[in-house]
């Protein structure tokens, strides 16, 4: 009898049902067969090599088990973004073509960021705006694909700027953060990247009144 379960992601943030958030996996008695997600199709046999016994390990094992340093840095590569980016873009639902909104740019936001010396200007991220919805959520981000993707609920004269700026830039100082795992130290690294921010408490009442939620 196959017995068919899901590997939980370990160890990449803010990349919930990209690469790892989810492994199959069916097993009888004597062979174990893993289903992956498709981006990793044209990864190097070594890398998939490499995946595979991370994931029997993490099947076998208790233990927090994170990826090798050879699957990391290859879905990290500017390669691996240039010819996946395309495909991740187009499979999120909503998501707009254009930093334009109907009251608010994000190209103004990120602008402002950078002339602040808060971020670094990046080619390789896009930012976009997610689809109209109930959500109160300011947006998310993937940081292996370098996407932000923010919410219709910031697009709004009622929204202030520094609202929006201090939405994008916790998106972006999470993509900046990198493959660092989930826990603790993270958390605690991302807080005090924020804290940079000029204003952060007010902008948070002020996020706080209007109901949007970071």
């Amino acid at each position: 009898m196959k017995a068919a379960r899901t590997v939980p992601r370990r160890g990449l943030p803010g990349d919930r049902g990209t690469l790892f958030d989810k492994v199959k996996w069916s097993r009888t008695y004597r062979w174990i067969e893993f289903s992956v997600s498709d981006y990793l199709m044209d990864a190097p046999e070594s890398v998939m090599e490499s995946l595979s016994r991370t994931i029997y390990t993490k099947i076998r094992d208790t233990e927090e088990t994170f990826y090798p340093e050879d699957v990391c840095e290859w879905i990290t590569s500017k390669e691996f973004r240039k010819a996946k980016q395309p495909m991740y873009i187009s499979r999120c639902r909503g998501l707009s073509l254009s930093t334009q909104g109907e009251f608010r740019d994000l190209n103004d936001s990120y602008g402002r960021l950078v002339d602040q010396g808060l971020v670094e200007y990046d080619p390789e991220i896009y930012l976009g705006w997610g689809p109209r919805t109930s959500s109160r959520f300011a947006g998310a981000s993937s940081v292996l694909m370098k996407v932000v993707n923010m919410s219709h609920a910031l697009d709004s004269e009622n929204v202030p700027e520094e609202v929006l700026d201090y939405c994008m830039y916790a998106h972006l100082s999470h993509i900046g953060m990198g493959l660092m795992a989930d826990g603790p130290q993270r958390r605690l690294l991302f807080n005090k990247e924020l804290n940079r921010f000029p204003g952060r408490a007010h902008a948070l009442y002020t996020m706080e009144q209007l109901g949007i939620k970071a």
